[in-house]
């Protein structure tokens, strides 16, 4: 009886890896959508802009957003805000899958 347990619990897990594994990669395909990155803002002549500044090829790009109350830079924040959501998700998915990896060995 024993036996049977131990392989509906290996089952189990083996079924929560699989999941785990495709909702990493849900997360991945969702992060390269999102715009990376952190939003600068930038005084100029008494005007404010917004820049998009993120990391290409080890070379440090500011990319134009737009003006203060510019619809696009708040497009860019929400965009910015759901990208740290979604790592924090894929760093706890990773942890669980590591553990799950331990408990199959």
């Amino acid at each position: 009886m024993k036996a049977d347990n131990d392989s509906v619990v290996v089952g189990v897990l083996q079924d929560e890896l699989e999941r785990n594994r495709r909702m990493q990669a849900r997360y991945q395909q969702e992060i390269r959508q999102l715009p990376k990155g952190s939003l600068y803002l930038r005084k100029i002549n008494h005007q404010q802009y917004y820049y998009l500044n993120y990391r290409q090829d080890g070379k440090v790009i500011a990319k134009y957003v737009g003006k203060r109350d510019n619809e696009k830079v708040e497009e860019v924040k929400k965009g910015i805000s759901e990208r740290k959501h979604y790592e924090e998700l894929l760093k706890k998915l990773s942890s669980e899958e590591k553990w799950l990896l331990k408990a199959l060995a």
